[in-house]
């Protein structure tokens, strides 16, 4: 699904697949406790309070991930 993404989520597991990284002009992901991967931007953080962000001049979209307790996983790549 093309577009932003604002997603909240409070504890769990939270993947997202299937999105071109390209496309995206900024990209947040954070947990307070827990992990943070994101393969495509070379991201694998674990712990307390572990965040990235990717800003690029060329994407059209935005992609926020605030989370909270738990694993947070971008599988991103060219849609199928």
């Amino acid at each position: 699904m093309a577009g932003d993404k604002d997603i909240d989520v409070h504890a769990g597991e939270l993947t997202i697949t299937g999105v071109n990284p390209q496309e995206y002009r900024t990209v947040e992901a954070s947990v307070e406790i827990g992990e943070v991967k994101a393969s495509e931007f070379d991201v694998d953080k674990g712990g307390f309070f572990r965040s990235f962000k990717k800003s690029s001049a060329e994407g059209l979209y935005r992609l926020d991930a605030p989370y909270y307790y738990g694993e947070y996983q971008a599988e991103l790549g060219a849609r199928d």
